[in-house]
């Protein structure tokens, strides 16, 4: 197997990772079990409505900072 056919392999492969299906999220109503809390779990400040109805229990802040700790 020559390089140019590992590289079309590879590329093949990438292309299927980006152009795989996605879950879509799913947003909540107030009063509904998945429905994010009023204040972030983390720090305990005041949840924005939209993250709220996505379902999200930390803030925006707090997120940033978890996934800049991993």
């Amino acid at each position: 197997m020559s390089a140019e056919d590992r590289a079309q392999e590879l590329e093949v492969k990438v292309w299927e990772q980006n152009n795989r299906p996605r879950t879509e999220l799913v947003k909540f109503e107030p009063g509904q079990e998945g429905y994010g809390p009023e204040e972030c779990d983390e720090c305990g400040a005041d949840m924005h409505p939209v993250r709220r109805g996505y379902g999200f229990k930390v803030c925006v802040s707090c997120q940033t900072a978890l996934e800049r700790r991993r």
